[in-house]
């Protein structure tokens, strides 16, 4: 009897496990096609009633779009699962439905008389599950929780979308395809009927507005708008306004340059979106008779949205207001000097009739007679000495003071740059760097006047204080200007300190020859694993995700190298395959081999309770599990017997590699767990300490990167990042390199932020930062005196490591998400070429020193399938490369993983592409 109920429990335990991960809270938005002709049927129903307190909610079905619904009435418990209750999505729904309101639901039968259904009212989305009671054919439903995930598959009206429903339904129309850049979130609240204060918890909608503080501050210094008033207050009031209008006419050339500047800055920070995409010029262009596309395709070309671009106006403007100052200075000289006459006889008039201006013009305009020298005052500047009048520009007491306190605001500046271990080449550092130049050196000219005028011969001439300024800035303006990316100058740098012309790189052809084969698991799915081949070139190890509406898992394959029989052809095909016996989760982590045995880590970014597994390599048995409280997208590391990676918001285990015993965990000791880390990226040990960084999660937000003792956990440094990192670190010398960014590989951000980091081995301080446009989501990788990496803004990169400094850049055309892999030569070991995907499918060979392309690959062609708008392909796994000799040079064979999609839905697929080096 015992027995007989133990295993019941144990079948029904097993069961629930099943259901329960069919449930969880999506990750990433579904395609709405895919849900539309899954799901059967697809009906309408309004809300009868909700009831907070039971809790519950009644549904009654209005209209079906889609097969005949075999109920009339949905009786909802509205409990809720784990999520829900974290995620306070009760809250949501309360906001969202009341008597009357109408759903739509997408409902599908799994096995056993169970169901899965996606309710939508309005922009957010709820998932039910339902069971048929033993007594009776009445199903039981169940509200688990909101899916805030679902909002990129569709986020208009309840009517908008059964509109789109029918019409889909009919043929008439496709859905449209997953909005990426879509922020997971919720509809808009009901209006309140009663007489609480509305919007006092808008908070809890997903609908985030834009924050108008976060654009750039107002920089603008109008000249007109300021001058005019000044310059009417001292026409008006010459007693009390008079010096300020001197101070303009003394400084207008560098007042005019700062407005200028300062508006361009605006409006560029404002606006440079607009110069990436010229349609909205199409009107003028077909008014004019000009073609439209090419016209797009030239402003486009010209990359006017670049940084570098507003940096040579601002140059330009600086140099025009350089030569306008100087020009200036020389003017008055010489109005001075013909203006100013010497007399003997009265050595110092001048200087008594300085600031009268109506007793000067007085004497200015007496009768001149052919004996009498006219004696005219001077200009405020103009000095006397004996029997000489000379000009001299000196700085007046006022000027001085305040050149000297924006000095020592620009000092201070400085240091906090410094402190803060910011890059003093980023902005807006950069911008005010060659500000304080200029300053710098005109206070600097300016204190020399002044504790020099006593011992100054009269007969030198000053220098303008504000065309000192300009000149500085125009030079360091000029000087800085290639430290921007995306420069011509980049292939010169490349040349000048990249491989010699003797090296392979310069006497080598390289040729793609396409794929060679390539392995299709069944069902839907996608590869975001990166595959693994073990010593001897016979297995490859590589995970999969099964995918469907009904619930998603995983699948870990062990392929083995054959023949076809009537072809001849290489093949692969499973040896083995393992998912736990149907427990498995969706798989991101990437499989590691060692000693026989692999390590491998499972579930998505919003799953939890995943499991870190351990299976024979040979075999396909499952050695020992270690569950943890969160996911295991983490990819793991072996070292010393130990196997490390990262928990989700569990933070980072080491366990034993044998018996999957936990030997220490390490995690920030905080009772605010937004302060604790959020570990997905990958760790990696040398010399017997872990790097590693913290990305962020739905508890967990602390972001830093941090070292660790290898055998005890123990933090040996950790420094707080002020982004998310994703990938692995690369430890090279006494330098560690990470990629940062606030994107990820499935979602895009409004305003994208990303770097590379490269910090002190030892300390973990910075020494160089460089900013991208997208985040830097993989592994940078080291060769040589130089460091590759990607961006999710489509460039790839080539730095000095030593100097953080662009040797190049490449615009690949989409978002580069993967690390570079880099093929050395097998007879010199030199890097050869960089191979690197971007994220539609195209394959591209790159000059390691100069990134000119050999070649670009298009794999959604070639891989044989008829690609739909509605599934954006999914390359994520990075490649693993083979390397061969011939008689001729090499060949090379790149292994990857990736996920397409057709008309159907996405297909997972590994492929196998080679191409030849002929030497």
């Amino acid at each position: 009897m015992k027995r007989t109920l133990l295993g019941t429990l144990l079948v029904a335990g097993i069961a629930a496990l099943i259901v329960s991960r069919a449930e969880a809270l999506l990750d990433a938005a579904l395609p709405l096609q895919d849900i539309i002709r899954d799901s059967t049927p697809i009906f309408t129903v309004k809300v009868e009633s909700v009831d907070p307190d039971k809790p519950s909610m009644t549904l009654t079905v209005d209209e079906a779009l889609k097969d005949k619904v075999p109920f009339k009435e949905m009786k909802i418990n509205l409990t809720g699962d784990a999520d829900a209750k974290n995620l306070k999505h009760h809250d949501v729904l309360y906001k969202r439905v009341a008597k009357d309101v109408p759903l739509i639901i997408f409902l599908t039968k799994k096995k056993d008389d169970n169901y899965v259904a996606f309710g939508f009212t309005n922009g957010t989305w709820l998932q039910l599950t339902g069971s048929k009671a033993e007594d009776s054919d009445k199903i039981r439903w169940q509200f688990t929780h909101c899916e805030p995930g679902l909002r990129g598959t569709y986020k208009g009206t309840t009517e908008e979308l059964k509109q789109l429903v029918a019409d889909v339904v009919a043929g008439k129309k496709t859905a449209p395809p997953i909005n990426r850049k879509e922020k997971p979130g919720f509809g808009p609240e009901l209006e309140q009927k009663d007489d609480k204060p509305k919007g006092s918890s808008s908070s809890s909608s997903g609908e985030t507005a834009a924050s108008y503080t976060d654009g750039p501050p107002l920089a603008v210094i109008p000249s007109v708008v300021v001058g005019g008033p000044l310059a009417l207050l001292a026409m008006l009031f010459p007693a009390l306004f008079g010096g300020l209008l001197l101070v303009l006419r003394r400084w207008m050339a560098a007042l005019t340059v700062a407005s200028i500047n300062s508006m361009l800055y605006m409006v560029y920070s404002e606006f440079s979106s607009v110069l990436e995409d010229f349609s909205w010029l199409d009107p003028v262009f077909k008014f004019l008779g000009l073609n439209p596309a090419r016209c797009d395709r030239f402003l486009q070309n010209l990359h006017l949205e670049q940084p570098l671009v507003l940096w040579v106006l601002m140059l330009l403007v600086t140099l025009a207001g350089t030569i306008w100052a100087w020009r200036r200075h020389l003017a008055a000289v010489q109005a001075q000097a013909e203006l100013t006459a010497f007399d003997p006889e009265r050595p110092t008039m001048l200087p008594f009739f300085r600031g009268r201006d109506s007793q000067a013009d007085a004497i200015v305009s007496q009768p001149q007679s052919a004996t009498t020298k006219p004696a005219l005052p001077p200009l405020p500047n103009i000095r006397t000495s004996g029997t000489q009048l000379v000009l001299a520009e000196g700085p007046r007491t006022g000027e001085l003071i305040v050149l000297a306190v924006i000095s020592a605001l620009g000092a201070g500046g400085l240091v906090y740059c410094i402190l803060s271990r910011q890059s003093l080449l980023g902005q807006p550092w950069l911008t005010l760097l060659v500000m304080w130049l200029g300053i710098w050196c005109a206070t600097l000219y300016a204190t020399f006047l002044w504790l020099t005028k006593s011992a100054r011969s009269p007969l030198r001439s000053g220098l303008p204080l504000e065309g000192v300024i300009l000149l500085v800035m125009s030079i360091a303006g000029a000087a800085f200007a290639g430290t921007f990316s995306g420069t011509g100058s980049a292939a010169l740098v490349a040349t000048s300190q990249g491989q010699e012309n003797d090296s392979p790189t310069e006497r080598s052809k390289f040729v793609p020859r396409g794929i060679v084969w390539k392995f299709q698991p069944p069902g839907k799915g996608v590869i975001n694993s990166s595959p693994i081949v073990d010593s001897g070139g016979e297995h490859i190890y590589v995970a999969t995700v099964i995918r469907s509406i009904t619930g998603s898992g995983g699948m870990l394959y062990c392929l083995e190298k054959s023949t076809a029989p009537e072809s001849g052809r290489e093949e692969w095909t499973p040896k083995w395959k393992f998912n736990a016996n149907d427990l498995l989760m969706e798989v991101f982590s990437s499989p590691c081999l060692v000693n026989g045995k692999i390590y491998i880590g499972e579930g998505f970014h919003k799953d939890r309770d995943c499991m870190m597994r351990c299976v024979d390599a040979e075999t396909g048995e499952q050695i020992w599990q270690f569950r943890t409280s969160s996911h295991t997208e983490s990819s793991p590391f072996y070292w010393d017997s130990k196997v490390y990676f990262g928990a989700g918001d569990d933070g980072m285990y080491c366990v034993d590699a044998g018996t999957g015993d936990t030997i220490w965990q390490y995690q920030i000791d905080s009772k605010d767990e937004s302060q604790r880390l959020h570990i997905d990226a990958n760790p990696i040990v040398i010399d017997g300490r872990v790097y590693c960084g913290s990305g962020q999660g739905d508890k967990a937000k602390s972001t830093a990167i941090f070292c660790l003792d290898a055998r005890t956990g123990m933090e040996i440094w950790r420094r707080p990042t002020d982004l998310p990192v994703w990938g692995q670190a690369t430890v090279d010398d006494d330098r560690v390199y990470f990629g940062v960014g606030n994107e990820t590989f499935g979602s895009e951000e409004d305003d994208p932020k990303g770097a590379s980091l490269c910090v002190n081995r030892k300390t973990g301080e910075t020494i160089w930062r460089f900013d991208t446009k997208g985040s830097v989501l993989s592994k940078c990788t080291a060769i040589a005196d130089r460091l590759y990496f990607g961006s999710r803004d489509g460039n790839f990169f080539c730095l000095n490591r030593e100097t953080g400094k662009i040797v190049w850049k490449q615009e690949l055309g989409s978002p580069v998400l993967l690390a570079p892999t880099i093929a050395h030569c097998q007879s010199c070991g030199a890097p050869l070429c960089v191979y690197v995907f971007n994220n539609e499918g195209k394959l591209f060979c790159l000059n390691v020193a100069s990134g000119e392309k050999y070649w670009t690959f298009d794999v959604l062609e070639a891989s044989g399938i008829k690609v739909s708008e509605s599934y954006p392909p999914e390359f994520f796994s990075t490649p693993y490369i083979i390397q061969s000799r011939t008689d001729k040079g090499e060949i090379h064979r790149l292994i990857f993983g990736a996920g397409i999609g057709d008309d159907l839905g996405y297909k997972a697929l590994l492929m196998c592409f080679e191409a030849e080096v002929v030497h």
